[in-house]
């Protein structure tokens, strides 16, 4: 599967430089690849341990989104398959408060891979 990158969004730091420039705090989402069937989308890990990943559903119908896992130290795998967005919604695909964990999810290639069934799914990913 040929997969497009996604950019995530940095997060300005707990005492950011003064004034605060307009657009320096907005969240980038980014459209999925969507429901192409070949294609899907990864943001990059670099050094953080955990990734916060939020979709959007832009559209006028229920979307989805999928998060593949790979296997842990412990054997165990835990894909998110088939997230429901609600329409308009904004949505956090995973349950632990949001947030993805590098250990189950960080793929071979140092990515999160993720994919949504129509393009309509916008994505943000903030390194935490």
């Amino acid at each position: 599967m040929a997969r497009t990158t996604l950019v995530k969004t940095a997060i300005n730091s707990a005492y950011p430089a003064l004034p605060i420039v307009a657009l320096s705090a907005d969240l980038n989402f980014q459209a999925s690849t969507g429901a192409s069937g070949t294609n899907g989308n990864q943001f990059a890990w670099g050094d953080a341990a955990r990734l916060l990943v939020i979709a959007i559903n832009t559209g006028i119908t229920g979307r989805t989104v999928t998060i593949s896992s790979k296997v842990d130290p412990f054997n165990r795998t835990g894909d998110i398959t088939a997230y429901a967005v609600a329409i308009g919604a904004l949505a956090a695909p995973i349950a632990s408060a949001w947030i993805i964990e590098r250990t189950g999810f960080y793929q071979s290639d140092g990515m999160l891979y993720l994919e949504a069934n129509h393009a309509e799914i916008k994505f943000a990913a903030i390194a935490i």
